[in-house]
């Protein structure tokens, strides 16, 4: 584990150093702002691999809370899906959100950062294994007998997942092979901090194969619809 993280922290580390070393006044002004901005890419995954492994330590410590809040779901995401898309462009993947028409102009009490978390880790994992074709997130609000449910469901046109290895990568630092590693960056634990996440707050996820190509992840959260978002 100890090795494992060494080796994830210091290559955005590195980056981020490398590009801070190459700047200075003789830059030209877009030779400033390229280094700038790979150095605060390097330092943003950073973050949030930290956030990451600080996420896990707190689920199994059991020290994970949950502090629900009331908002709309769709300026919760845009910020995040915005940078998504520019992710997806760069790597010739289109990326199709799909919020349900049940979702417009709902107030929902939910926690924010959980409902981040679990959108970024779903999406980044398919753009991640997606190299050609389309990756697709659907939000929808499902009735459930005691409640209503958000169902964050994503599917992709990527590698797939074996049905021997679909338990297995619920588990934390784990990928589909070895071999993943050296082809695709990542320390493993989008989805199991999704599936802790749902668990957490009562709900379910399952990963399915999608119908022609690729893996449909499907998370549903327990919710609560306010009529009064300040109540």
């Amino acid at each position: 584990f100890l090795a494992m993280m060494s080796h994830e922290l210091r290559t955005p580390l590195n980056g981020a150093v490398g590009m801070l070393q190459l700047m200075s006044p003789d830059n030209s002004e877009e030779e400033f702002n390229e280094f700038k901005g790979l150095a605060e890419q390097s330092l943003t995954h950073l973050t949030q691999l930290l956030e990451d492994v600080l996420v896990v330590v707190d689920i199994e410590k059991n020290r994970l809370t949950v502090r629900p809040e009331s908002h709309q779901v769709s300026p919760l995401l845009d910020n995040l899906l915005m940078t998504f898309r520019q992710r997806a462009l760069s790597n010739g993947v289109s990326l199709v959100v799909d919020y349900d028409p049940n979702l417009t102009n709902v107030w929902l009490r939910l926690d924010p950062s959980l409902l981040r978390q679990t959108v970024r880790h779903l999406v980044d994992n398919a753009i991640k294994f997606t190299e050609q074709g389309m990756v697709i997130l659907r939000l929808a609000l499902i009735p459930s007998d005691n409640h209503q449910r958000l169902l964050v469901e994503v599917t992709d046109t990527g590698i797939g997942i074996d049905d021997s290895q679909k338990e297995r990568v619920l588990e934390a630092f784990a990928q589909v092979s070895s071999s993943f590693n050296r082809r695709f960056e990542g320390v493993g634990l989008g989805l199991t901090i999704c599936h802790h996440i749902s668990q957490i707050v009562g709900g379910t996820l399952r990963i399915e194969d999608n119908d022609k190509q690729g893996t449909r992840v499907i998370v549903e959260l327990p919710v609560e619809v306010v009529d009064d978002p300040d109540g």
